[in-house]
């Protein structure tokens, strides 16, 4: 690996420790670049179990922006405090998942408010994805991250940082989900519908669970366990 980022890989999943990005911490009302439709309909049903290995037989790795480690139940995943946005990212090797439902149980370990534990769908280490996160300040939010044609990573705000019903204290387990059909996303935490969109960048990737700190002074950890994708019907 080099100081600018890097792969490993093992069987069924990959590691990527992520050089800064440019990209701010998520505000209260924050305006997407491009429109996105909130649907009424209905989620669709889920089928078959396509991915379930445990995140606690993923492999541990150290780098100069952070590390992940797993436990014997779960995997860790810390990000240092520094200059820019840091973001350490944990992917299937399966990248061609399209219409799925992907949920993973998170809790937050540091204590700080400027971070998030995510799980992304449609996702590529170096073109972007889907992503529904929960904050260390206990909101949750949804976004579209990617790259410009200038190798520029940005994000479209999706679902708004707020505060929603049915969310856990961070320190305590969350069920994060994403249902992603066709160019319709339902992001779900603990069974609660939190918001639904139309958008038609990306069709298909891996599944990954990932966190994000914006805090220059404070380390962020968050732990992951039961990360599960399944078919839609």
């Amino acid at each position: 690996m080099t100081d600018f980022g890097g792969y490993l890989a093992r069987s069924d999943f990959m590691v990527y420790i992520q050089p800064p990005r440019t990209g701010t911490a998520p505000v209260a009302t924050p305006s997407p670049t491009a429109a996105s439709t909130v649907l009424p309909g209905s989620i669709p049903g889920e089928g078959p179990v396509l991915y379930d290995r445990p995140l606690s037989e993923w492999r541990a790795e150290y780098q100069q922006y952070g590390w992940m480690a797993p436990s014997a139940t779960s995997l860790h995943i810390g990000v240092y405090g520094g200059l820019g946005m840091h973001i350490i990212e944990a992917w299937t090797n399966q990248s061609d998942f399209s219409d799925i439902s992907a949920s993973v149980d998170v809790r937050e370990v540091s204590q700080g408010s400027a971070a998030a534990g995510c799980v992304s769908v449609r996702h590529d280490v170096s073109t972007g994805d889907y992503s529904f996160c929960i904050l260390g300040n206990g909101r949750t939010w949804a976004a579209y991250n990617y790259v410009d044609e200038s190798g520029e990573w940005h994000t479209e705000v999706l679902l708004t940082d707020a505060t929603r019903s049915g969310i856990r204290p961070p320190s305590q387990w969350n069920t994060l989900k994403i249902v992603a059909k066709g160019n319709q996303l339902w992001f779900i935490a603990n069974g609660v519908v939190h918001g639904s969109v139309q958008h038609t960048a990306r069709w298909e990737g891996a599944v990954a669970v990932s966190v994000t700190t914006w805090d220059e002074s404070q380390d962020a950890e968050f732990e992951f366990k039961n990360l599960i994708v399944r078919a839609l019907q």
